[in-house]
């Protein structure tokens, strides 16, 4: 499994309710206050719906069993 953590850095996508207009208003506002680096990744982490380990997590759920598709004829789904 590659590390997706670094991926998660190149993208963009809001935690649900949230617009990248607003992750983009937020970052700006605690640049402005003198957050560090620290405080502003853990403020984006719970901004977004990927990052924090989420998007490693969404890559390592199966989408399907390939147990329960018959891959020869004449096989029934278990």
């Amino acid at each position: 499994m590659p590390d997706l953590g670094r991926w998660s850095a190149l993208l963009a996508l809001p935690a649900p309710g949230l617009t990248l207009a607003d992750k983009q208003a937020v970052t700006r506002e605690l640049l402005r206050c003198g957050a560090t680096i620290g405080e502003i990744n853990t403020v984006r982490k719970h901004l977004s719906a990927i990052k924090g380990g989420r998007l490693a997590a969404a890559a390592r759920r199966p989408r399907f069993s390939p147990w329960r598709f018959p891959t020869c004829p004449g096989m029934t789904p278990r």
